[in-house]
């Protein structure tokens, strides 16, 4: 069965009719449903479900609980975060213990009691922290869904221009598509902005409520103390305080990680809710029936069709509902050739075996004999294991056909599908492809559809389409003798064929130098208030000591004040210091994503073909690279600064209330800086690893969802997920095979500031003992250095976040520093003011830069005068297409010149030159916006006019395009080249018969050139090319 016409309406009724065994059925028409790649499935009408309520939306869950996050962990999962679970509570347990015996030391100077009353009004106060934080928490995770939401949308930009990258290159559209990016970029940095905001002022907050549970501590202790001295005393008091105090700094610490639950809870959302989506078909279901043979006859009942599929449809596979089958099965029974060919990353041997997984390399070759493409595939440097490139693109258009149709025979299937399988394919090839399938159709159902119809003559049933009905049906004779729909498009295509280094990047930071400097003033004064708050801290213990009650009240009173000052001291510093950083972070994070785009677009066509710099690599640089160095920037650096200043702070006040004991603490620092240095070391060597195995993961993910449609109909959905989670395992068993020395070198850098305490304490007492120091002063040196501990453990948990920003910065500097062979941003170069349009290729030699052993040309030499036509014919990979991609300056001739009015088009001003020339490429590509701003796009050098662009549709007929495809292309096509200089690269002959001059290449050189009359009198190649097209 052979269907042919153009594109389809939104519905259309279709009568019954079927297709038994081993028939070869067309379709003809005016409105055919293509099988295209990418195509759209649901056009939004209501029939396709329900209509949904707009509010309903509002109220949907953006952000999964906490324990969901923990959906999909098995049992090996839960048993290892157990057993981390209960070593983290060891390690937390750990310091209160020890703060126990700080009490019972102070005890030592004296009385002991109890003090349960103290507990009570303490944790009475972090209940009120606790209300605080909630809300806090649910705030900063919509504000991060909503930032993930902008750089999703921001993403999509990204990859649309990438796939299209020829096309945008060509119209010159890198500022319009850098533009587009950067309003989706900086959305998601006013979301990120807001999120800093929400999460410093509410640690803020909670710190200042957490000293005022300070002052409420020692406030009332004092009170119990001097009111009741038989039952409770100071070492006590301190127990409590401490306790309170660690539970605080805990959740100072966890703060960033905080942060990245929220961030985990807002992502999981859009996850798990795909993951968890039903299938209406599910390809890797088991359920369906499989029969033991097939014979072929395929039956549409009562089809009434507008995607997705509708559920009073029915086509039946001899005489089973296909609803009821397996869908793998039944998938695996038909072979498809789509209009448009899609081959993936990989080699040529693995394009083809993506049709039949357990295929030998004997078939292979034979399915490529078959398909006409054994020739060209074994004078390639790897033969059948030479890469494809993205989507292909290492190869020719007939090349990637003929590849796409090797597939589909090598699995050797009952019903065969083939949409426009020659169209991409030259007459020479085409014959030979042709008898190849007709003969490959033997015993199988065959369901072509098609425009030329020189490819469906013998088709045992045509049917013709009209507004989506059925109109006409029989043979090629039997439809021509009616003269109806079918017999005008024959006529009417016998008259003319249709067309067919790190701190470099902080130095991007200096823009933003008042909010750093801001920033950095509040991080001193966050970090110098824990100091003041160890001092006040001793102050207060001596206060203890005083025997004259009232005394005692007054001096704590002040102190607890002092506390209240502090907290709020903190609360606007941190604040201020979180909304600083915070910003300058977004920024920089901004403008990395654009800088690394621009860059991107700025390299040349030869450095997107490295399979290195495929769209699925570069989208996931893109995300990851910038978002890494921004977790060891901003509000993560603004961290870091204030445990600098507290660290700081600490050794100039030890050093003032007791240098001997200092010194032996300064001993003790490179002790806690080597394991430091050792916890980083062990997370720095797979980081980038782990990043180039995160961007092939996104390569292929990239390239499953974009020809999603072929890997359905190939049923290899399978083989790309065993691919993509090969890619992310690895970084996975890295991690594992690392985590037991990662983890002792963590548990060394934490535990080493218990050690330091120990020496504190035994040191400290024989000063106490010998009276070099007073207690009061061996506590305010303890406390500095307790806290400057904390925040020394605090900053190593941000290694390695550092380690992979270390890394994500040098591969961004790496980009930006990258300077192309062909800089589309050059304004060098020479702007013709009279320019005619006169274009010459001398001598022209060039090889791809991913295939240096293939000479494509081998000293090309043509010529056209203004005004002229210029037809380039041959066969595929001849060089046709080659030659028109160094005239755009794509790719640079290695010998040769390619000259414009007879100048070397290099010395000419690049982005002026290509506004010169217009391209209707092989493959169209459209962009995701609408048809005004599509055709806007032809012209980026200004802003183009509603009217231009109305004449500009007109003048190619697009009002007229549904009901006259084939004739309309063709002649706005010879309207559009009037008065300029055209260069037309065919395969249909027809349509450069009227060109000033036709060239015929091969093997990368003109060996004909004439007109079509002057060719036709010579009887050679250009003769036997369209000598074989007429018989066809």
């Amino acid at each position: 069965m052979k269907i042919c016409g153009t594109q389809p309406p939104i519905c259309f009724p279709l009568r019954l009719f079927r297709v038994k065994k081993a028939e070869r059925s067309s379709t003809v028409g005016y409105d055919n449903p293509s099988y295209q790649e990418g195509a759209n499935p649901d056009n939004g009408h209501p029939e396709n479900g329900k209509e949904k309520n707009p509010k309903e939306g509002k109220k949907l869950k953006k952000a999964v609980g906490f324990f969901e996050l923990f959906r999909f962990a098995d049992r090996l999962d839960i048993l290892m975060m157990t057993i981390g679970l209960f070593c983290a509570v060891l390690h937390g347990v750990s310091l209160p213990l020890m703060i126990i015996v700080f009490g019972q030391m102070t005890d030592s100077f004296v009385k002991s009691g109890t003090v349960p009353n103290i507990s009570t009004a303490v944790l009475n106060d972090s209940s009120t922290n606790a209300c605080f934080e909630i809300p806090g928490l649910d705030l900063e995770a919509d504000m991060t869904r909503k930032e993930l939401t902008a750089y999703a949308k921001a993403g999509a930009v990204a990859e649309e221009v990438l796939m299209a990258i020829r096309t945008v290159f060509a119209f010159n559209g890198q500022q319009k598509a850098l533009a587009k990016y950067e309003v989706n970029l900086k959305n998601a940095k006013d979301f990120g902005i807001r999120r800093a905001i929400v999460t410093s002022v509410s640690i803020g907050l909670q710190t200042f409520l957490i000293y005022g549970s300070y002052a409420l501590a020692f406030w009332y202790g004092s009170k119990l103390v001097v009111d009741e001295p038989e039952n409770y005393s100071i070492g006590q008091v301190l127990i409590v305080f401490f306790s309170v105090m660690i539970g605080a700094f805990s959740l100072g610490q966890a703060a960033p990680n905080l942060e990245d639950v929220s961030k985990a809870r807002a992502a999981a959302f859009d996850v798990y809710s795909l993951i968890a989506k039903l299938r209406s078909i599910d390809s890797s279901s088991k359920e369906g029936h499989m029969p033991e043979s097939t014979k072929g006859n395929i039956e549409f009942k009562n089809i009434h069709f507008t995607y997705p599929t509708r559920p009073d449809v029915k086509i039946t596979v001899d005489g089973h509902d296909i609803r009821t089958l397996n869908v793998k099965w039944l998938r695996q029974n038909i072979g498809v050739v789509s209009q448009e060919p899609v081959l993936f990353a990989t080699t040529i041997a693995e394009n083809i075996r993506y049709g039949r997984e357990d295929v030998t390399d004997g078939e292979i070759e034979q399915a490529a004999r078959e398909a006409n493409a054994y020739d060209f595939i074994t004078m390639l440097p790897d033969r059948f294991h030479t890469m494809a490139g993205e989507r292909g693109a290492q190869l020719s258009g007939g090349q990637k056909q003929r590849i796409a149709i090797a597939r589909a025979l090598v699995r050797n299937p009952k019903i065969l599908l083939l949409d426009e399988a020659t169209s991409a394919l030259d007459t020479q090839s085409e014959s030979v492809v042709q008898a190849a399938l007709d003969k490959a159709r033997a015993g199988r159902t065959t369901i072509v559809i098609a425009h030329r119809l020189s490819t469906i003559r013998t088709a045992d049933v045509i049917a013709a389409f009209n507004k989506g009905m059925i109109t006409e049906e029989g043979t090629h004779s039997e439809l021509m003798n009616r003269k109806g729909i079918y017999y005008s498009l024959v006529m009417q295509q016998e008259e003319s064929f249709p067309e067919v280094s790190f701190s470099g990047i902080l130095a991007l930071n200096k823009s933003e130098w008042p909010y750093i400097v801001i920033g950095i003033m509040g991080a001193i004064v966050a970090g110098a208030v824990i100091p003041a708050f160890a001092v006040v801290f001793s102050r207060i213990i001596g206060v203890f000591a005083i025997t004259d009650p009232e005394v005692k009240r007054q001096r704590t009173a002040m102190f607890s004040l002092i506390f209240l000052a502090l907290g709020a001291i903190f609360f606007v510093s941190f604040s201020l210091q979180g909304y600083m950083f915070g910003k300058s972070g977004e920024v920089l994070t901004m403008r990395l994503r654009g800088l690394s785009f621009k860059a991107i677009l700025r390299q040349e066509i030869g450095w997107f073909d490295d399979r290195n710099n495929a769209v699925g690599v570069l989208i996931t640089r893109l995300a990851i690279d910038a978002s890494q160095v921004k977790g060891a920037t901003g509000t993560r650096l603004g961290l870091m600064a204030m445990n600098v200043c507290t660290l700081g702070a600490a050794i100039v006040l030890s050093f003032i209330f007791g240098w001997q004991l200092t010194f032996v603490v300064l001993a003790c620092i490179p002790f806690l800086i080597g394991a430091n240095i050792i916890a980083m070391k062990s997370t720095f060597g797979h980081a980038s690893k782990d990043n180039k195995s995160l961007e092939a993961s996104g390569k292929i993910s990239t390239e499953a969802v974009e020809n999603i449609r072929t890997i359905a109909s190939l049923t290899r959905e399978d083989a790309f997920y065993e691919r993509y989670l090969e890619h992310v395992d690895k970084p996975y068993r890295t991690s594992v095979s690392k985590a037991p020395f990662y983890g002792f070198s963590y548990g060394l850098a934490q535990s080493i500031s218990f050690f330091v305490n120990a020496a504190i304490f035994r040191f400290g007492a024989w000063l106490i003992v010998n009276c070099f120091m007073v207690f009061e002063d061996v506590f305010l040196v303890f406390a500095v250095i307790v806290f400057a501990a904390m925040n020394i453990g605090q900053t190593s948990s941000f290694v390695p976040d550092y380690t992979k920003a270390k890394n994500s910065a040098q591969k961004i500097m790496q980009l930006l520093q990258r300077k192309p062979l062909i800089d589309s941003y050059s304004e060098e170069g020479e702007k013709l003011s009279n320019f005619e349009g006169s274009i010459e290729l001398r001598n022209v030699k060039f090889m791809y830069p991913t295939r240096p052993d293939i000479q494509v040309l081998k000293g090309l030499n043509v010529k056209v005068n203004k005004g002229q036509t210029l037809a380039l014919v041959g066969s595929s990979g001849c060089g046709k297409s080659t030659s028109v991609q160094l005239l755009e300056r794509f790719y640079e001739a290695i010998d040769g010149h390619v000259l414009a009015d007879g100048k070397d088009i290099r010395g000419l001003h690049l982005s002026w030159f290509r506004h010169q020339m217009g391209v209707v490429s092989q493959e169209p590509i459209l962009f995701d916006c609408s048809i005004a701003e599509n055709i806007e796009y032809g012209d980026n050098s200004k802003a183009v006019t509603q009217q231009e662009i109305e004449e500009a549709a007109k003048a190619a007929n697009i009002h007229s395009f549904i009901t006259g495809l084939p004739n309309i292309v063709q002649q706005a096509l010879d309207e559009a080249r009037q008065g300029r200089t055209c260069i037309i690269i065919a395969h249909r002959l027809s349509t450069i018969q009227n060109a000033d001059i036709i060239a015929v290449i091969q093997n990368g050189r003109v060996v004909e050139e004439g007109t079509h009359n002057q060719l036709m009198l010579k009887k050679g190649a250009y003769y036997a090319l369209v000598h074989a097209q007429v018989h066809n």
